[in-house]
């Protein structure tokens, strides 16, 4: 019975190490973006989706060419992990942290998944500080390198953690939601969570470096300008985070 117990044991192995390998048999790279409405594509004040070329996803995936496939996992409201119904789509799709695993199952294989969130957890009304926002950014990025689909046939992608672009100034419309303190909030992110990633071994990538601040009218949103850059801009840590 154990010599049966054990053969079985070694047959499991070299199906899930086959399954595995059959992972990338296509050659083709899959990167979900996991984000917000800055990775849905929000255009401000019309409150309509960017074309999918003008997505900053969209450029990025022009720009990687063939050999990478881009899944868009953009939501708007999207948090790290605070569950809120006002969206009125259900408040476990704006949980970013309830949200993960199954997008990941959903969308397996995957080589790669990008976590950029943390701009809707600086609303203040949430209470959150810039710590909590980033504990929470950590939490995600050991969700995607622990998850493997139901069946287990299939590796746990690598992770890129990105602190999203700052607040702007922001509008009548958002005063509701953000303030100044938001705002701060949203520019000191990097800072608290780059030293994580860095001592965690997460691959990291600051969307500031490339736009300051949201430059939509609304402060909150990017312009198209903007998307064109980020997506030109991510071409690098995306590539280095899959080595």
């Amino acid at each position: 019975m154990k010599a049966f117990r054990f053969i079985a044991l070694i047959f499991s192995l070299i199906a899930c190490l086959a399954f595995g390998e059959a992972q990338n048999a296509s050659g083709v790279k899959r990167i979900m973006i996991f984000g917000d409405s800055n990775t849905w594509g929000f255009q401000p004040s019309v409150t309509t989706r960017y074309a999918s070329d003008v997505r900053w996803t969209g450029v990025l995936s022009k720009a990687l060419g063939s050999e990478y496939e881009i899944i868009e996992e953009g939501l708007t409201c999207r948090t790290v992990d605070i569950t809120d119904t006002s969206c009125g789509f259900g408040g476990v799709a704006t949980n970013g942290k309830g949200y993960l695993p199954p997008a990941i199952v959903s969308h397996a294989p995957l080589d790669l998944v990008v976590v950029m969130l943390g701009t809707n957890d600086t609303r203040k009304d949430y209470g959150h500080t810039t710590k909590m926002i980033a504990d929470g950014l950590m939490n995600l990025a050991e969700i995607v390198v622990n998850t493997t689909d139901v069946y287990r046939n299939y590796n746990p992608p690598k992770v890129l953690i990105v602190s999203p672009v700052p607040l702007g100034k922001i509008s009548s419309n958002y005063a509701q939601f953000f303030d100044a303190d938001s705002v701060e909030k949203s520019k000191q992110l990097a800072g608290v969570v780059s030293p994580m990633a860095a001592a965690a071994g997460y691959a990291f990538f600051d969307a500031a470096i490339v736009i300051r601040v949201a430059d939509g009218d609304d402060g909150v949103h990017l312009s198209t300008d903007a998307h064109a850059k980020l997506g030109k801009a991510f071409v690098t840590p995306v590539l280095n985070a899959l080595k």
